[in-house]
């Protein structure tokens, strides 16, 4: 190994041994460790291990949380704020006014991975959920115009009717569509 410090070179022979033999094979993950001890003549060994940890659980499929809120000031960040206190994170979404004939009503969908803590959540609050909907994620090429019509089309002549349409953070197209299976299967090619 070759380190150099300030246009010095400096040569060590390293030894780099695994030590994580458990005696019980490496059928599983908590088999082995994956502890290692590096020497180097002279200096003191080092001691690491290349564990990242258990493999984490798969996320929660993610949904949307179509809400009603009042039209007035104030009431999204009673629902941000509650949704917050209760550890879900929006990942997308986009809201609008009805016109009821007395002042309006906003329905907001949002993305969510846990759809039903946040339902729970609001539900406390009262906070009227109108639904939690399955959702098709896919992303659309940006620099090629039409993809909105082409995608819509497929839907469309598959008997797929969209619900709602939105974008999550990360650029892909999100939709609520009325028969998620029927939907799949005709923007297969988007995937």
């Amino acid at each position: 190994m070759r380190y150099h410090v300030a246009m010095h070179a400096y040569d060590y022979a390293v030894e780099l041994v695994w030590e994580g033999n458990l005696g019980r094979g490496t059928a599983d993950y908590a088999s082995y460790s994956r502890q290692f001890r590096a020497t180097a003549r002279g200096k003191p060994a080092v001691i690491g291990s290349a564990d990242h940890g258990p493999a984490p659980a798969p996320a929660k499929p993610r949904a949307d949380l179509a809400v009603r809120l009042a039209n007035r000031p104030g009431a999204l960040a009673e629902l941000g704020e509650r949704m917050g206190a209760a550890g879900v994170s929006f990942e997308g979404g986009g809201g609008f006014v009805v016109d009821d004939g007395v002042g309006g009503t906003c329905v907001v969908h949002f993305l969510v991975r846990d759809a039903e803590t946040a339902a729970r959540a609001l539900a406390d609050a009262g906070i009227t959920v109108l639904g939690i909907r399955e959702v098709i994620e896919l992303r659309l090429d940006q620099d090629r115009p039409g993809q909105m019509g082409l995608v819509s089309r497929a839907l469309a002549d598959a008997g797929v009717n969209i619900e709602c349409v939105y974008s999550d953070h990360d650029h892909r197209l999100v939709l609520v569509v009325d028969d998620p299976p029927a939907a799949r299967g005709a923007i297969a090619a988007w995937r």
